[in-house]
């Protein structure tokens, strides 16, 4: 087969146009014109050996296995963190009550606290009214002993003279 002018990427379409020697381009037209095909068997036959070299399967399949173990590995971890969404949705209701129980319970501390300074205010005020009471009670006392003991001491005196007082 006479090549011509043609170059290989002219007969192949994707090859690249040598740009070397003329040896080159003969080894080049040589090597094309053995893979030339002519007849319907020749055309199965390149074929057949095209598909076994780059099989899609062969080039594929371990790429595909690949992939697909990092799908699987992607899936079971999306479903791991969907369970904890589940979960966490789940108890969200229980948080949210514990919560708005936490809030109550301290709103009611802080009421016993103003309640617990109200009472601290008034025990220092009856404390110190009792002071004042126990005082005032005290100089009563001493009052009232010595108005009382002023004739009691006058008849204790007349029993310390005797019979003799008494006359």
């Amino acid at each position: 087969m006479d090549m011509g002018d043609h170059t290989l990427s002219q007969e192949w379409p994707g090859a690249e146009a040598p740009t070397t020697s003329v040896a080159a381009m003969d080894a080049e037209r040589t090597l094309v014109e053995s893979h030339v095909i002519t007849t319907p068997e020749s055309l199965k036959a390149v074929s057949q050996e095209l598909a076994d070299e780059f099989s899609v399967e062969s080039l594929t399949t371990p790429a595909i296995r690949g992939a697909q173990d990092q799908i699987q590995t992607v899936a079971l971890q999306m479903d791991g963190i969907r369970t904890v969404i589940t979960q966490v949705q789940d108890q969200m209701p229980v948080i949210n009550q514990q919560t708005r129980d936490l809030l109550e319970a301290a709103e009611a501390l802080e009421k016993m606290l103003q309640t617990i300074d109200q009472l601290a205010l008034l025990v220092d005020s009856v404390a110190a009214n009792v002071q004042q009471v126990q005082g005032e009670v005290e100089e009563a006392e001493k009052e009232l002993s010595s108005a009382v003991l002023q004739p009691l001491q006058a008849v204790f005196e007349t029993f310390k003279m005797g019979p003799k007082g008494f006359r």
